[in-house]
């Protein structure tokens, strides 16, 4: 009874070891690599962006586990009419040393990095650790939320609510509203009532703006046999330089030659760079980097936090990414435990020709798992999917010990020999190839589980 007591005492204790130790997707990796994303106010030019990279590379230029870098000012998104690329963007990706070269971990030359970058006005300046997992490369945000509705204003004003609420906290860093996402864009909206009391064409209006801003081919001159030039008409470039001097712009009617403010409105407003949706929603996504703490406990903050915030009518949100992906993992791992209890049991229950004493070895599992997570609590380490993986393997090892002692057991019982008698006989005579098979997996295994290589953290 004391046994028994005791066993289950300790069982217990550490299913409640569970929330202290957390869950997370994937365990962190030390990659070697970071990334540092610059964002300039929108329409910002080449030049000053280019400034603000030369200032954060002077300040992380003596960082001594850097091995190399690439940087890349600006961005190959261009506009219909202009055709100049989107230029307040920039990003900087960093190499460092091998892990066994440097005294400090990826995670903590990026603090630092933040620290030597945070005070550089005029930009929003982010510096993250590259992370991959099962060969996927991401620089995403540890935890996602995805807030949907179709009121875009309301949706934005959620998110930047949420945002603050995130920033607030002491486990979170790094948090990102893509509603933030937006550019300077012009538009020209076509009065089609005065436009057709003019007699021009939606198509007239947009080829003279073309004609102005981009130029039309009219005609080519032949220069030789071999030899052709495009002639192109072009407003000078002195007199449409700017948005502003679209207004200047005149196109010829039937009526005469008339300013094209006449038919259009020209309008310059921020816009967003993309629309997302899903089930024909609109949706913006907030994420955040943690602090200290694991995904399922960072799951549970924030949903604590968002159950005291009031939200409009037709918005909501959920959790996606890293979040809906560990809760797909680990209900699929789930099942395959299950699976695996099944399938040991069938299995030993033929072989012994006996429901029962299949059962008892059953209860070796249960021990197994507590091992398992007071050495994870031990290490400071939290469950991950390739710790349950490795749960699942445990199945079968202890199940393995339990069949030695069993048999040996029964065929004492054969011999002639009382329950408690063949118990006593058996435990100290099988507890030496127990040990011998056990301890061979186990020692096997200490390299791995000591993760001393680079990306040996999985």
């Amino acid at each position: 009874k004391k046994v028994f007591i005791v066993v289950v005492l300790v069982f217990v204790i550490s299913l409640g070891l569970i929330p202290i130790v957390g869950l997370d997707l994937m365990p962190t990796m030390d990659q070697g690599a970071a990334s540092i994303t610059i964002n300039m106010p929108s329409g910002t030019v080449i030049d000053e962006t280019t400034k603000v990279v030369d200032e954060v590379m002077d300040r992380i230029s003596d960082i001594p586990e850097t091995e190399e870098y690439y940087i890349m000012a600006g961005s190959s998104t261009s506009s219909m009419l202009t055709g100049t690329s989107q230029t307040d963007t920039a990003s900087i990706n960093l190499t460092f040393c091998d892990v066994k070269e440097r005294d400090r971990s990826t995670e903590e030359i990026v603090d630092d990095i933040k620290e030597r970058i945070k005070t550089i006005p005029g930009a929003d300046i982010t510096a993250s650790a590259s992370s991959s997992a099962m060969g996927s490369y991401s620089n995403s945000s540890d935890v996602e939320l995805e807030i949907t509705g179709d009121d875009l204003t309301e949706l934005r004003q959620t998110a930047n609510d949420i945002e603050k609420i995130l920033k607030q906290q002491s486990w979170t860093k790094d948090v990102v509203n893509s509603s933030e996402d937006s550019a300077l864009e012009t538009t020209v909206s076509i009065n089609r009532e005065k436009a057709s009391q003019y007699g021009l064409t939606t198509s007239a209006i947009a080829t003279t703006l073309s004609t102005a801003v981009n130029g039309s081919t009219a005609t080519t001159y032949k220069v030789s046999s071999d030899d052709e030039i495009d002639v192109v008409i072009k407003a000078d470039d002195t007199v449409v330089n700017y948005v502003s001097d679209l207004q200047k712009v005149t196109i010829p009617t039937s009526r005469g030659i008339i300013p094209i403010t006449d038919v259009v409105d020209i309008v310059t407003d921020e816009g967003a760079t993309s629309i997302t949706r899903e089930n024909n929603q609109r949706y913006i996504t907030v994420g955040t980097n943690l602090n200290g703490v694991s995904l399922g406990d960072a799951q549970k903050k924030i949903g604590a936090l968002l159950s005291q915030y009031s939200f409009p009518e037709g918005i909501s949100y959920s959790f996606t990414g890293d979040v809906e992906t560990m809760g797909d993992t680990f209900s699929g791992l789930i099942l395959a435990l299950v699976v695996a209890l099944a399938l040991v049991y069938m299995i030993m229950a033929s072989q012994f020709e006996s429901l029962i004493h299949p059962f008892l070895i059953m209860f070796a599992v249960p021990l197994a798992i507590t091992g398992a997570i007071f050495g994870l609590f031990i290490t400071r380490n939290s469950i991950t999917s390739t710790t349950f993986m490795g749960f699942i393997m445990l199945v079968g090892m202890v199940v393995n010990n339990g069949i030695v002692l069993v048999d040996y057991t029964n065929q004492l019982r054969e011999r002639g020999m009382e329950c408690d008698e063949a118990l006593e006989e058996a435990g100290p005579n099988r507890l030496r190839p127990i040990l011998m098979t056990t301890l061979t997996t186990v020692i096997g295994m200490i390299p791995t589980a000591l993760a001393l290589g680079e990306g040996t953290e999985m």
